[in-house]
């Protein structure tokens, strides 16, 4: 029987579940989100990143166990269908292969609802150390060192700067020659697959890794390739090269994964220069996705990127999105001039933003700065763990017994970039320049990591002598040096609680939270932040313009928007007394009584409650922000003191400036950056790039307008605005079949078919770009190596299609008659045509011999 109908007034519980989802996502993204109402609670995401959010231990019992890993940007709990895809980082490396399936099953359920990847070591090692860490990450930060042991990041011979140089030059002699004398070629990364279109990574099979050993689609060693050609003999196979085919394999990985997650009009968000050709390999497969990729580091200029060998193929792989996001502007016009002067794609300005015209594709590009969560971290700050972690460090510094002592703060990984060096002298000469400044202490965690060892171990060093010159001049505490491999999130909040300043010196520096943590956890420890309340709202909102506008209101000069603020002495100030001052300072933001307050804030907030705060930000000392101006937030956060890292002098002269700072100057900087976390939390930032992405039109009638073209990475999207129709594979083929119906002795209904066929790109994939294209072509010239040649499949098919007397095939080629000549020799194929270097050589096709200017049937006769 049918089901009653629902009482009036009351709502099914299907509707309920769906306001529930709404008021979700509502929470989510904020009321006042831009575009509200553009991402829907049904609506699917495949985000995939290098590393799962998840963090994977070994319990006591011996099993494994998954937890959320809270510090990454992309553990956020959205409410959207939400599927993970990348690695998953296990706690030890002898975990089985039992257990990874385990763990992979496991995770595919909820909660995690992931897809989790599991290289070979020796893969992901040339993928991830060797080449993004080793070769990409400096190339991404501008930072390529010309001088030095080696010349190059691009050129990594392991074999001879790994030789003893105590034994003399005999010993790298003798690695270079053992290197030449066991490099072989590098084999087909990656073979296609039978109907699956995967000839996209397809390579040629003249490349080899150094050892013999190859990668498989399967990620597995492929068995020892057959002998080569002598023309390959005495080639030194770099590390590079078994890097970047790993990184290509890597990217096959995911894609693959992809795929697998991938549910018709799910959105694709792709993160990180680790995955950079990722979006064109998704594409390939999944023509009718919006796909999007968000850089979280800086993108180098055209000037440093172009001594990548492989700058073409990376910067294809990333207009294969059709979103671009990146977290400051100034990365995307660098992008932007990348792909003008080495791909020659202009760019245009509209009401999207930025779009980028590829192959008649518009890539728009998205600009939005990830934020964090400010209550989030003001409950964890304010929980029973986090206070017993300040009580705890306010012991371990003495700060009970001197309670005005000025604390600074610092947490950087141990890296050249980070500039701790340069940080480490500009306090150096801020001590020796000031006799009361002996009652300060630097705490500086330095993050060790596995990542670029020898870079860590020289900056290692570097610091800890000059950490120890400090001390011994200026007191054993005058800096704290903590080295560890990670700041738990308490001990991390309680830092930045106690921290007069924090400081920020990296010479480049992408997304970079922890000044944005400073922020939210300062001001909501002197002020406070808003409740999920609305009605209380209007209170919070008059409390932080009073915070804003308390040293003047009249905003910045326009000399210096990220450095002076206007000065202005309160109406019956205390001349004299810093307590004094926060007193006064604390009743202009929280004033008494509700004439002075006015009567709708006391009212959104209890009488009481709003005297707490006064009283609580009349106790404390609000902190200040020091920051290089390299780093990405020194764009956002325009409260804080901004200086250049590698002037000494004029850095110690800004910390000077931050611990002399008057408390309203400092409340009014501090709430102008609170004002930024405000509106862009972490839920907004990926609400605002996910509506962006959504709003990419791909239904059925945009993307028949496209055709691909190209093998291997030089494979592109070629989109057309109108009448425009891509040829479908059935017409061609219905097409030859009629033509081949006819009776060849009936001459007045013969038809003949002409295949005009390009080579390369087309037979033969496209070969690397740049000066290694000249000196391979040179050598070909010369006759020291072999043309590449088309497959034997290939050259079955071409021999197929020759033997037909209806069919007339020709190929042509702007390349040297050498390539085709060598190319294209067989059984059956001296009857093809042949049209080389733009036409001035021709070798007229068998059928037409007789008919055209090779009358004679000479084998080949340049052009008219």
């Amino acid at each position: 029987p049918p089901a009653p109908a629902a009482a009036a007034g009351q709502s099914s519980p299907s509707s309920r579940v769906v306001d529930d989802q709404r008021a979700a996502l509502a929470a989510f993204i904020g009321d006042d989100a831009p575009g509200a109402g553009a991402l829907a609670p049904t609506d699917g995401v495949v985000v995939a990143s290098l590393f799962l959010p998840v963090l994977v231990t070994r319990g006591a019992s011996g099993r494994l166990e998954i937890d959320w890993d809270h510090e990454n940007l992309l553990s956020l709990e959205a409410p959207l269908r939400v599927t993970r895809v990348g690695v998953a980082r296990l706690p030890d490396d002898d975990a089985t292969d039992r257990e990874k399936d385990e763990l992979r099953a496991r995770l595919r359920r909820a909660p995690w609802c992931a897809i989790a990847i599991f290289m070979e070591e020796e893969t992901f090692r040339l993928f991830y150390h060797c080449f993004c860490k080793g070769i990409l990450w400096p190339i991404f930060h501008n930072n390529v060192e010309v001088y030095g042991e080696q010349a190059t990041p691009l050129l990594e011979f392991d074999d001879v700067y790994g030789a003893d140089r105590g034994r003399g030059d005999s010993s790298v002699a003798g690695a270079l020659a053992a290197a030449a004398t066991s490099a072989e070629a590098l084999t087909n990364d990656v073979k296609s697959r039978q109907g699956s279109g995967s000839s996209f990574d397809r390579y040629d099979d003249s490349q080899a890794t150094a050892d013999g050993d190859t990668f498989s689609d399967t990620g597995e060693a492929s068995p020892p390739p057959r002998r080569q050609r002598s023309e390959t003999r005495g080639r030194v196979t770099t590390n590079d090269e078994r890097a970047w085919l790993a990184y290509k394999r890597a990217n096959q990985l995911f894609r693959d994964s992809v795929v697998e997650a991938y549910n018709e009009g799910d959105l694709v968000w792709i993160h990180g220069f680790q995955l950079a050709l990722l979006p064109a390999f998704v594409s390939r497969r999944l023509a009718a996705a919006r796909i999007g990729i968000f850089l979280h580091t800086p993108f180098p200029s055209s000037e440093i990127f172009r001594g990548l060998s492989m700058r073409t193929d990376l910067l294809r792989g990333i207009l294969g999105a059709d979103r671009v996001g990146f977290h400051l502007f100034e990365y995307a016009r660098h992008f932007m001039t990348n792909c003008r002067r080495l791909l020659g794609a202009k760019h245009s300005f509209d009401a999207r933003g930025a779009v980028i015209d590829a192959d008649g594709r518009d890539v728009v590009i998205t600009c939005v700065h990830a934020g964090v969560e400010p209550r989030t971290l003001a409950a964890v700050a304010g929980s029973p763990e986090g206070l017993d972690a300040v009580r705890a460090l306010k012991r371990a510094l003495g700060l009970d017994e001197a309670p005005r002592r000025r604390v600074l703060a610092g947490i950087d990984k141990l890296e050249k970039l980070r500039g701790l060096p340069l940080k480490l002298l500009a306090y150096e000469r801020y001590l020796d320049a000031r006799a009361e400044a002996e009652d300060t202490c630097l705490v500086q965690y330095a993050l060790a990591s596995p990542e670029r060892a020898e870079d860590a171990a020289k900056i290692r060093r570097d610091c800890r002598a000059l950490v120890a010159r400090i001390n011994a001049r200026h007191g054993e505490t005058a800096v704290v040096w903590r080295e560890t491999p990670a700041v738990a999130v308490v001990d991390r909040l309680a830092l930045l609680a106690v921290a007069d300043v924090f400081w920020v010196s990296s010479v480049r520096d992408g997304l970079n939270r922890w000044p944005l943590e400073y922020v939210a956890v300062q001001y909501g420890a002197c002020v406070g932040y808003e409740a999920r309340d609305p009605a209380r709202r209007a209170y919070f909102d008059a409390v932080l313009d009073r915070a804003a506008g308390c040293n003047g209101g009249q905003g910045y000069p326009c000399g210096d928007p990220c450095s002076d603020f206007v000065p202005k002495k309160a109406e019956g100030a205390p001349e004299a007394g810093e307590l004094a001052l926060e007193k006064a300072l604390a009743a202009d933001v929280f004033p008494g009584g509700k004439a002075a307050a006015g009567a709708a804030d006391i009212a959104a907030d209890d009488e009481k409650a709003h005297a707490a705060r006064r009283a609580r930000l009349a106790s404390r000392r609000a902190g200040a922000l020091l920051l290089s101006d390299s780093s990405s937030a020194s764009r956002v956060l325009l409260g804080a003191v901004v200086g250049n890292p590698w002037m000494v002098d004029a850095a110690a002269k800004n910390l000077a400036r931050c611990l002399e700072m008057k408390p309203r100057e400092r409340l009014a900087r501090l709430a102008k950056d609170a004002k930024f976390l405000r509106r862009s939390t972490t839920g907004r930032w990926a609400y605002r790039v996910l509506a962006d992405l959504k709003a990419v039109p791909k239904d059925l009638e945009t993307t028949v307008k496209a055709t691909h073209a190209g093998l291997g990475l030089g494979f592109r999207i070629l989109a057309m605005k109108s009448g425009f129709d891509a040829l479908p594979v059935d017409r061609v083929a219905r097409a030859y079949r009629l033509a081949g119906d006819a009776n060849p002795a009936d001459k007045t209904n013969a038809s003949s078919r002409v295949i005009v066929l390009d080579y390369g790109g087309t037979l033969v994939p496209d070969a690397a770009h740049g000066a290694v294209d000249a000196v391979a072509a040179y050598a070909i010239a010369r006759g020291g190596r072999k043309a590449p040649r088309p497959s034997d499949e290939v050259l079955g098919v071409l021999a197929a299609l020759a033997r037909d007397p209806r069919n007339v095939v020709f190929v042509v080629s702007g390349r040297e008659r050498v390539h085709l000549l060598d190319g294209l020799k067989g059984p059956g194929l001296a009857d093809i045509g042949l049209g080389a270097e733009h036409g001035f050589f021709v070798r007229w096709p068998r059928a037409l011999r007789l008919v055209g200017p090779n009358a004679d049937g000479a084998e080949g006769a340049t052009s008219p």
